[in-house]
């Protein structure tokens, strides 16, 4: 039987759900590190002068992207083996994630599935990878 996995994931945690050949589920939970966003508390100017068509560089912004980046490369490195993998999630981690596997090379690449879903319960989403993946339910 062929390898599949399902994950659900924003940009905090991904929940990943593997078959054993049994048809199993085992759940692991990464987390991402990402630190939260800090939102400006007003009344302060920027110490840089005004040029037009210049943007200054946020570090926080970029510090964030470097660790989705991480996250998303954690994730692929744990189903890369696989040859199918279902992504669900709400919001852009899952497209986002979906992206970096269609960046694997060619052999390598598993056939991905894309849902938009809200949080759900482990049982939930053993359940939903069961229905989506066809994966035939332990005696």
């Amino acid at each position: 039987m062929p390898k599949r996995c399902a994950i659900w994931l924003d940009h905090r945690n991904a929940w990943i759900v593997t078959f054993t050949p049994e048809g199993d589920a085992q759940v692991e939970k990464l987390e991402s590190g990402i630190t939260a966003l800090r939102k400006a508390t007003g009344g302060t100017r920027s110490a840089t002068p005004y040029v037009h068509g210049y943007a200054a560089r946020n570090t926080d912004d970029e510090k964030r992207l470097h660790q989705l980046s991480r996250f998303y490369e954690a994730i692929v490195a744990r189903v890369r083996d696989f040859s199918r993998v279902l992504v669900m999630g709400p919001g852009q981690a899952r497209q986002e994630l979906g992206k970096a596997l269609d960046d694997l090379p060619g052999q390598a690449r598993p056939r991905i599935t894309v849902h938009p879903a809200e949080k759900m319960t482990q049982r939930q989403l053993v359940a939903r990878a069961r229905k989506e993946l066809d994966m035939p339910t332990p005696l």
